[in-house]
C-alpha cells in the first residue's frame, strides 16, 4: 500500500540517489515524484552543471526532517504518477490519514453487524432445538423468534444512524475531521483549523464559507454534517468582500475593523508574496483574534 509516509520515503531515496555520481541522470526523478514536473525537466537539462545533484542532496535532507503530514501539505500531488501506475496493477493506494480512518471505521461497523447476525442465527438454532425437544411451546418459540429479529433490526438501524448522524463541530474540528467533508482540500482544512486554533469562532455555515472563500450555496450539502456548538446562529450577512491581494490601501481602510495604517501594512507585507488566506494575513500582520474575526466576511484571497 502506498501511504503518505511511503511517499516521503520514496522522495528521500530518489533525492539522495540523484545526488550520487553513479546515478546522476536520476536527478529529475524525485521532482517528478513530488509532482514538480517542470522542475524535473529543468534538473535534467542542467544535469551536467552539477547543480541539480547538490540540490538533490539538500532536498533529501529537507524531506528527511519533514513530517509526513507536512510533506503531503507541501506536495499534495506527491506520488500521483506512482499511484496511477500502481492502481492499474491493482495495488491499493492510500490517499491520506482521513481516508484510512474512515475505511477502518467502516470495516469495524461491518464486522460488528456480521457478528450480531451470526449470534442471532445461533440463537434461532438453539430455539429450534429447544422446541423440537419439547422444552418450549410453539407460541413461546414464535415470541422469542420475533424478539430476536426485532433486536437485530434495532442494532442495524442504530449502526446506520450512528454513521449518518456523525457531526463535526466546526470550532473544535481537527484537520482530519474537516477532511471528512467531500470536496474539501487539505489546504482548506488546514486554514479552517488554523483559524479556530487562534480563537476565531465559526457560528454558521456562512462563516466557514467566508473563511475559505467559497460561495455559501456550494457548502449547503455540508450543513447536515456541521454543527456549531454553544454558539447561536445569527442571520447571515452578505457584505461585499474585497481582494486583499489587489486592493489599494484606501480601499482596505474602508473595511470595518481596518484603518489607513493597517491598509498600508497589508499592502506592504503582500510584497513578500500574495496572502494565502486569512490565517496567513493574521500571521504576517500579527493581528489580534478580535480584529481577524471582524475581517472574516470582508476580505477574500
Amino acid at each position: 500500500m502506498v501511504t503518505p509516509a511511503n511517499n516521503r520515503k520514496i522522495a528521500i531515496a530518489l533525492a539522495f540517489a540523484g545526488g550520487l555520481p553513479i546515478t546522476g541522470p536520476l536527478v529529475w526523478l524525485h521532482k517528478v515524484h513530488t509532482g514538480k514536473y517542470l522542475w524535473g525537466l529543468a534538473y535534467l537539462l542542467l544535469f551536467k552543471t552539477g547543480l541539480p545533484a547538490v540540490a538533490c542532496c539538500v532536498e533529501g535532507v529537507w524531506y528527511l526532517f519533514e513530517s509526513d503530514e507536512g510533506f503531503m501539505a507541501k506536495f499534495p500531488k506527491s506520488g500521483a504518477l506512482l499511484a496511477s501506475v500502481l492502481a492499474k496493477t491493482g495495488i491499493a493506494v492510500e490517499a491520506d490519514g482521513a481516508d484510512t480512518a474512515a475505511t477502518m471505521q467502516a470495516a469495524k461497523r461491518q464486522a460488528a453487524t456480521a457478528q450480531a447476525a451470526q449470534q442471532a442465527a445461533v440463537a434461532l438454532r438453539d430455539l429450534e432445538r429447544l422446541r423440537q425437544e419439547g422444552l418450549i411451546t410453539d407460541g413461546e418459540f414464535e415470541q422469542k423468534r420475533r424478539q430476536l429479529i426485532a433486536k437485530q433490526e434495532t442494532q442495524e438501524t442504530a449502526s446506520k444512524g450512528n454513521k449518518e448522524s456523525t457531526k463535526i463541530d466546526a470550532n473544535t474540528a481537527s484537520v482530519d475531521d474537516w477532511l471528512q467533508l467531500p470536496g474539501l482540500s487539505i489546504h482548506q482544512a488546514r486554514s479552517l483549523h488554523a483559524l479556530t486554533q487562534k480563537g476565531i469562532l465559526l457560528s454558521c455555515i456562512e462563516d466557514v464559507a467566508a473563511a475559505i472563500a467559497l460561495p455559501s450555496a456550494q457548502m449547503r450539502p455540508w450543513e447536515e454534517r456541521l454543527q456549531f456548538c454553544y454558539y447561536d446562529r445569527e442571520e447571515a450577512l452578505e457584505p461585499v468582500a474585497i481582494d486583499a491581494n489587489t486592493a489599494t490601501a484606501d480601499e482596505l481602510a474602508a473595511v470595518p475593523g481596518l484603518d489607513i495604517f493597517l491598509g498600508r501594512a497589508i499592502v506592504h507585507y503582500r510584497q513578500q508574496g500574495p496572502y494565502k488566506d486569512l490565517a496567513d494575513l493574521q500571521d504576517r500582520l500579527r493581528l489580534t483574534t478580535a480584529v481577524t474575526a471582524e475581517l472574516l466576511h470582508y476580505l477574500r484571497f
